[in-house]
């Protein structure tokens, strides 16, 4: 909460006792619950039902969530962060009553990274803190995944030519450095984006004079080199990690962009202590 207070505007600081108690709250409230019921008999009946299937993969961990979502906003694509937002709260089990609040506590917290991130990313937050204070109270009488997207629906960009370019680089950025291992089309970047693929490939060409797919491999190469620097992971653990999971390829690529293969890089310029 002290996080989310130095990002919050100044009138929005009393927001954070009332989060602060109802989080507390709900909280004792699922532990008494938890300790009073039973644990439910083993079932060593013979399954008939066909398990559900899963649901869709999204490409995202909790560690760079509230990232990903805030990416999504940015494009304003308000389905890929229902996605998300459902993802994060999909494995919760129990009643329904305890599954409603274990929704409310997880969804509080990650709107709360979220709305940090976004403050950082220039993203007018204002109205989305001031909602976050009734999150509770919206939860009454709707289900805690649609009150937080109704907090989140709040944050709209705002275009502004003279920096559209520096934006767009930004998110694009974001996008394909959670997507290197798996590899992202430019027509899924487009759409993320809300921009028009060929677009995105002038702005490119006229920025940096690459191609999409030689911008990405740059990308690649980047975060390579990084990972050669900082970390003792194998170079084939490593190819793997940018998308290039060929080690014969990888080392090509790599010396195509740097003139050295990556052994030669991690001599060079690895931490060696």
């Amino acid at each position: 909460l002290d996080t989310y207070a130095a990002v919050m505007p100044d009138d929005l600081e009393e927001a954070i006792p009332t989060i602060a108690a109802w989080l507390t709250e709900s909280l004792n409230t699922l532990h008494d619950n938890l300790s009073e019921e039973p644990a439910p008999e083993p079932d060593h009946t013979e399954e008939t039902t066909p398990p559900k299937s899963s649901p869709k993969k999204i490409y995202t961990t909790p560690k760079n969530r509230a990232q990903t979502i805030t990416t999504a906003l940015a494009g304003n694509n308000l389905p890929q962060v229902r996605e998300l937002l459902q993802a994060s709260i999909a494995e919760i089990k129990g009643t329904k009553r305890k599954r409603h609040e274990l929704e409310k506590a997880r969804l509080l917290s990650l709107l709360g990274q979220v709305l940090e991130t976004a403050e950082q990313a220039g993203l007018p937050t204002q109205k989305a803190w001031e909602a976050l204070n009734h999150f509770n109270e919206s939860t009454q009488d709707k289900s805690p995944l649609d009150a937080a997207i109704d907090i989140l629906a709040t944050i709209k960009r705002k275009a502004n030519p003279r920096n559209k370019n520096k934006t767009t680089y930004a998110e694009l950025n974001a996008i394909l450095k959670d997507r290197l291992q798996d590899g992202i089309t430019l027509n899924e970047v487009a759409k993320q984006l809300g921009e028009n693929p060929t677009t995105i490939t002038k702005r490119l060409q006229r920025k940096f004079g690459l191609s999409y797919s030689d911008y990405i491999g740059q990308l690649r190469i980047q975060q390579a080199q990084t990972l050669l620097r900082r970390t003792k992971l194998p170079i084939t653990t490593i190819a793997t990690r940018v998308g290039i999971p060929d080690q014969s390829n990888f080392a090509k690529v790599f010396k195509k962009h740097t003139g050295i293969p990556p052994s030669q890089y991690r001599n060079e310029h690895g931490n060696h202590s």
